[in-house]
């Protein structure tokens, strides 16, 4: 379990304050997916969702991948446990995935 201090779980509840990056967790808790992909499910631009997924990057709550030119997002499995508990209380985003991948959408090479 990972143990936090005072200012660590100030800063963490800080990144955890903006919507954007709490639907962008709640999608990769689901999935992952790529910018491009995030951008057609979570209000904002391409330069606004990478601004969001660098500072959930910066406190490792999210993992990136590169295949090709893409660049992948996943949530981080290591996340401490409150982070879970705070993402149990949002809206399931199973069902919206699913049918987001049978539309078919997908980035654009």
């Amino acid at each position: 379990m990972i143990s936090l201090n005072y200012e660590e779980m100030s800063s963490l509840l800080g990144v955890l304050a903006d919507k954007t990056r709490l639907r962008i967790l709640s999608l990769l808790r689901t999935d992952e997916l790529c910018v491009c992909e995030l951008e057609e499910l979570v209000p904002g631009s391409q330069s606004n969702i990478s601004q969001h997924l660098f500072k959930l990057k910066s406190f490792k709550l999210v993992n990136e991948r590169k295949r090709g030119q893409w660049k992948y997002y996943r949530i981080n499995n290591e996340i401490p446990k409150i982070v879970i508990e705070i993402l149990d209380l949002l809206p399931d985003t199973r069902e919206e995935i699913a049918a987001f991948r049978a539309r078919g959408s997908r980035c654009r090479i």
